[in-house]
């Protein structure tokens, strides 16, 4: 799972109601620190990608960010309960405060 939440279309975190929505699903999950990266990574990994491609040079893909991401993609899967499949994706939902969370 740590492989679907980091390259989904869209995911929003709500740590009061331990809830994580990520494209058209909706579960209940525990904080921790992996949430932390998780949005880390997401931020961090398009830019670089983007970066890389237009000098047309993947290697120039940062060492460090590749490490993080196989040791993120390496951990113990994310505990995911209560999976619900929902019809609207949360990126159309999202509205307000929650839409500035939105990653």
């Amino acid at each position: 799972s740590p492989f679907v939440l980091l390259f989904a279309k869209a995911l929003l975190i709500d740590e009061r109601r331990g809830q994580i929505r990520f494209d058209r699903w909706l579960a209940h999950t525990h904080p921790g620190d992996w949430q932390r990266e998780l949005l880390e990574l997401r931020q961090q990994v398009p830019q670089n990608f983007k970066e890389a491609l237009e000098v047309r040079n993947l290697s120039a893909f940062p060492k460090a960010l590749t490490n993080r991401i196989a040791n993120f993609l390496c951990m113990a899967p994310v505990k995911l309960s209560d999976i619900q499949a929902v019809r609207v994706p949360i990126e159309e939902e999202a509205t307000g405060a929650p839409r500035r969370q939105l990653s």
